[in-house]
């Protein structure tokens, strides 16, 4: 039990540390890059207040008292989550719509990061703050025969419980760091793929299947 919190405690740590650096990188590229492709320097100080932020919530989430960070954290998971969501959203209709391809390539590399911290968050307060919710982090990739089908399952899935369990999504080809740390920590060589219970699932679970296992 100590040896998995300590596994836990260094996740949550590369978590937070990956998420920094890449808001780092990504503000160094935007700066050098700044003159050819158009990026504003309301958005670059966006990305840095962003990288700031970060590094504030790590060191206050070591320095309160637990009452207080599980409080914190779940200001924070929820803000989080609402962040997913919305840039889910605004990355789905540029897909479809195959248009300004860099765009969409640019929130691709947001939406993965923005889960990713999610699902660390969502961790942390678990381990910390003793909740019990059970977490998915469902990896899929394009292409990927049975993904979709697996999609419409978690969100049958998650409509029946609701709050009481939460989904993370994370497409396995991502070149992200932390995306690729995660994949290979829990050996994802197929997809579709699900995390439940630290245990790694492959190919399509079909909803009496998944529905077991989270209940």
């Amino acid at each position: 039990m100590v040896l998995r919190t300590d596994i836990r405690k260094i996740y949550i740590f590369a978590g937070v540390l990956s998420f920094i650096l890449y808001f780092s990188g990504i503000f160094t590229g935007l700066y050098l890059q700044s003159a050819s492709i158009g990026y504003t320097e309301q958005r670059m100080d966006s990305l840095r207040k962003r990288m700031e932020n970060v590094q504030l919530e790590y060191m206050y989430l070591n320095a309160v008292e637990t009452e207080s960070s599980c409080n914190f954290l779940s200001i924070l998971l929820d803000d989080a989550s609402k962040e997913v969501y919305e840039i889910g959203k605004q990355l789905t209709e540029y897909q479809e719509s195959n248009q300004n391809p860099a765009k969409s390539s640019e929130l691709a590399a947001e939406y993965s990061l923005i889960s990713v911290r999610a699902w660390v968050l969502n961790n942390y307060l678990n381990m910390r703050c003793n909740e019990n919710k059970t977490t998915i982090l469902y990896f899929y990739s394009v292409p990927c025969e049975g993904c979709r089908e697996q999609g419409i399952v978690l969100d049958e899935i998650w409509q029946k419980y609701g709050g009481r369990i939460k989904i993370f999504v994370l497409n396995a080809n991502s070149e992200e760091t932390m995306v690729q740390l995660l994949a290979k920590t829990y050996n994802i060589t197929s997809t579709p793929a699900m995390l439940i219970h630290e245990k790694t699932y492959y190919g399509v679970l079909g909803i009496d299947a998944l529905d077991e296992l989270v209940s």
